[in-house]
């Protein structure tokens, strides 16, 4: 069996900290756990060195976009909130693009190694490849409705430090969430190129101060510009060297004549020889305004070059603080000049936590290790399964009484009890031929239909996640068994189930291919399958909207349940149409919202709640005929699995 093929995924544009990272873990990974192909969104300066670690390394547009200018006009404070929701809605055709790339691949697991909030596109894509996603966690997550939402498209996340996984918890992910610093290394640097460094930027000697990284407002440049300006006064033989590229740099070049510093501060470019641009500092600079744990930090503390930084830029890993050549800076150029100060006039102290924090990142982050980590936790997140924090929800939610059997209520509103089972027990169950039939059911619950199949003679196979809903199972059945297992690993051989149920499972499941893909593997040939999930081509859809956005009114209407795709009747029908025939399709409950609460308010059938019972009738008579079927809250697919010639299905009814 070959190992999972993973496609990671890079906006690219430059050579920054995370393609780093992801060069020394292709250089270290066991290639006999995954295969590796890489897709950049935009091509990067030094990506042939990245060719020669993947299997196909694919470039989406030629060059990168340009910088726009940025707008005189002030935006209204309530549009602000919009602002990713329109730049979503423009990367709609992009996010198509790499949905046809990312099924032409064949890959098993999509690594979006920026945080995933850059890389909306590739989480949409991923959605409609039915691919799931690992999503590294490199910078701090604003906590608001736009991150949640694409949270949701995530079944891995991978933080860098402890800081970045109380977040996440706090954003309330439903996906697994494992910690993976990454690996640090350099290489040996040479010292006749860190002199020529030194002589090139400190013709008559002095000291050397510098930073490297993307020129970006995130990283504080102006900052530290401005910082330069209040500290080389002091320091006359001192000089700051800016090595990076980015769309900043016309505001900064700018700054520098400003402040009167051309003799001071340069803007060195982009840098390839990272290891000797650090091996010739005597202080390295991080001004970042928000940031995980920089790459370029940890590599300077390798190089046992002494450090100052932000306290903004470690504040998730706040072991590194102590390892500072002088305490963190607080925001503002103040604070971040005296830092540098001390730095400079305690040479001696700075030298030496510098020496410490070399052997301490030597240690605590070698790639091997490093890579190994990151190994199992993509080998995990490509084998298809139900993560930890849904398995815990419903073994939670089982033993509360409201997810308990119990006799169904005669109170108003009842008839839109779990009316997907309903219309299974009334439209389906009475048109297939049970008796002596092997069927199963995936996501059975506490057995609500296991009864009534025993009853009719089947030898009934009920699977569930959680052990709390099995222990409600009934007993006393004798051709009914109960199974603890996972939808997506069921423990039975090829071809064993003349019918299958499946009812209001798949839409909480986050692999939904390959719940479908085992379900059809254990279907016999000519079997029968059923499928129920709710569709929102209806009134519903913004209620769900609401819901995803973070209305608590919706969510408290909407059962707002780990894992809850928003899905299209539409769609369902051609995923479907790949796995087997399609016999039926059916809509259950073609009421608007509320229309319960008519029946609580004036009894079934009188005076508006006989709206109910006009709609009742049309679901009946025409809820599996064309339009109708498209617009129920849930939809009820029948198939057939694939029949080899001369084969019998299970089902006695007209096609």
């Amino acid at each position: 069996m070959k190992p999972p093929l993973v496609l990671h995924v890079e906006v690219g544009g430059d050579y920054g900290g995370s393609l780093r990272a992801l060069e020394l873990y292709l250089k270290y990974c066991d290639r006999a756990r995954c295969r590796h192909d890489l897709l950049l969104y935009y091509p990067v300066e030094g990506m042939e060195r990245l060719r020669l670690l993947v299997r196909c390394l694919h470039v989406l547009e030629p060059r990168a976009p340009q910088p726009h200018a940025p707008s005189p006009l002030r935006r209204p404070t309530c549009l602000r909130g919009l602002e990713p929701w329109m730049k979503l809605g423009a990367h709609l055709p992009l996010a198509r693009r790499l949905a046809h790339m990312v099924r032409a691949s064949g890959c098993d697991l999509i690594h979006c190694n920026n945080t995933f909030t850059y890389q909306a596109p590739t989480l949409l894509a991923a959605r409609w490849a039915g691919v799931p996603v690992a999503a590294h966690i490199r910078n701090p997550l604003h906590e608001g409705a736009y991150e949640r939402w694409l949270a949701k498209f995530a079944t891995l996340f991978l933080p860098l430090h402890a800081g970045q996984e109380e977040q996440l918890r706090r954003l309330g992910v439903h996906g697994s969430i494992v910690r993976c610093p990454d690996g640090i290394e350099l290489p040996p640097a040479l010292s006749c190129r860190a002199e020529a460094i030194r002589r090139q930027w400190l013709p008559e000697g002095g000291l050397l101060l510098g930073t490297l990284g993307r020129l970006d407002v995130q990283k504080g440049y102006d900052a530290l510009i401005a910082a330069a300006a209040r500290v080389l006064p002091s320091h006359p033989r001192a000089r700051l060297v800016i090595f990076g590229e980015g769309a900043e740099r016309p505001q900064l070049a700018a700054a520098i004549p400003r402040l009167s510093l051309e003799s001071r501060v340069a803007l060195a470019g982009f840098a390839s020889d990272r290891a000797n641009v650090l091996a010739a500092l005597d202080l390295f600079v991080c001004s970042s305004r928000w940031e995980g744990v920089p790459l370029s930090v940890l590599e300077a503390m390798l190089a046992a070059v002494p450090v100052v930084a932000t306290q903004v830029a470690l504040a998730g890993e706040p072991r590194l603080l102590p390892l500072l050549a002088a305490p963190a800076a607080a925001p503002g150029s103040e604070a971040l000049a005296a830092a540098m100060d001390y730095a400079l006039r305690h040479r001696e102290e700075a030298r030496a936590r510098a020496a410490t924090a070399h052997a301490w990142v030597e240690r605590a982050f070698a790639p091997g290790p490093a890579a190994a980590r990151l190994d199992a936790a993509l080998v995990r997140s490509a084998t298809p399964g139900v993560s930890t924090v849904v398995r815990n929800y419903y073994e939670t939610a089982y033993q509360q009484p409201r997810w308990q059997p119990q006799a169904q209520p005669a109170a108003p509103g009842s008839r839109f009890t779990k009316m997907w089972y309903r219309a299974v027990e009334r439209h389906v169950l009475p048109r297939l031929d049970l008796a002596g039939r092997r069927v199963l059911e995936v996501g059975c619950g506490f057995g609500w239909l296991a009864p009534l199949l025993d009853a009719a003679g089947a030898r009934y196979v009920g699977v569930e996640l959680a052990e709390s809903a099995l222990r409600q199972f009934p007993r006393n059945l004798a051709a009914s068994t109960p199974v603890l297992a996972d939808a997506c690993h069921l423990p039975f051989r090829r071809a064993c189930f003349d019918v299958i149920l499946c009812l209001e499972v798949l839409e909480h499941i986050p692999h939904q291919q390959a719940l479908l893909a085992e379900i059809f593997r254990v279907a016999a040939p000519g079997a029968t399958v059923v499928l129920t999930t709710p569709s929102y081509s209806n009134f519903y859809l913004p209620l769900k909207l609401l819901a995803d956005a973070g209305s608590r009114a919706c969510r408290r209407y909407l059962t707002h349940q780990p894992i809850d795709h928003l899905q299209f009747a539409f769609g369902l029908r051609s995923q479907f149409a790949r796995y087997g025939q399609i016999i039926e399709q059916r809509a259950i409950r073609l009421h608007p919202p509320f229309c319960e609460r008519l029946d609580a308010r004036f009894g079934p059938g009188r005076g508006p709640a006989r709206l109910n019972d006009w709609l009742f009738d049309l679901e009946r008579c025409r809820g599996a005929s064309f339009p109708w079927r498209y617009f129920g809250l849930h939809t009820c697919f029948v198939l057939r699995a694939a029949t080899p010639p001369g084969a019998q299905g299970a089902m006695r009814m007209s096609v």
